[in-house]
C-alpha cells in the first residue's frame, strides 16, 4: 500500500509541474477588419518552449440597442519568448451588429499542451476596439 501511495504522490507532481513557469498573455490590440465583420484580436504570449498552444478569444460589444458577439482562435508553438499570437474573431450574424470602434468584453481561453497533458487558463478582460 505504501508504494502505490508513493506512485500516486510522485506521478500528481510530475502532471500539475509540466508547465514550468507560469504562462503570460497579454492583448496588445484589437483592430475592427472588413467594416466590424471580424476583430483581430492581437497577444503577446509567452509560455515554455515546445508546448504546444491554442488561444481563443469570444468578444461581446453593445452597438446601439444591438449586441455584437463573435468568436474565433488560433494554434502556435511556444518559443519560451515573448511572442505574437494574432486571433480573427468573426461577427456572429443572425441580426447582430457589426463591431464598432470602442470598448468590448472579451474572454479568453489559453490552452497549453505538453507530453502529460493539457493546462487552461481563463480570464476576461475590457478591451478597446480601433480602426486600422
Amino acid at each position: 500500500m505504501r508504494r502505490i501511495v508513493t506512485i500516486l504522490i510522485l506521478a500528481g507532481l510530475s502532471v500539475t509541474g509540466f508547465v514550468g513557469a507560469s504562462p503570460t498573455v497579454d492583448i496588445t490590440s484589437a483592430t475592427l477588419i472588413a467594416r466590424g465583420a471580424a476583430l483581430e484580436v492581437t497577444y503577446t504570449v509567452t509560455c515554455e518552449a515546445g508546448l504546444q498552444g491554442f488561444v481563443s478569444a469570444s468578444i461581446t460589444q453593445r452597438v446601439g440597442p444591438r449586441i455584437a458577439q463573435g468568436s474565433g482562435g488560433t494554434s502556435f508553438t511556444c518559443t519560451g519568448s515573448p511572442q505574437t499570437v494574432t486571433v480573427l474573431a468573426t461577427a456572429f450574424g443572425g441580426g447582430g451588429a457589426p463591431f464598432r470602434q470602442g470598448t468590448a468584453v472579451t474572454s479568453t481561453v489559453l490552452e497549453l499542451c505538453g507530453e502529460l497533458g493539457c493546462r487552461f487558463s481563463y480570464f476576461n478582460e475590457v478591451i478597446a476596439i480601433s480602426r486600422r
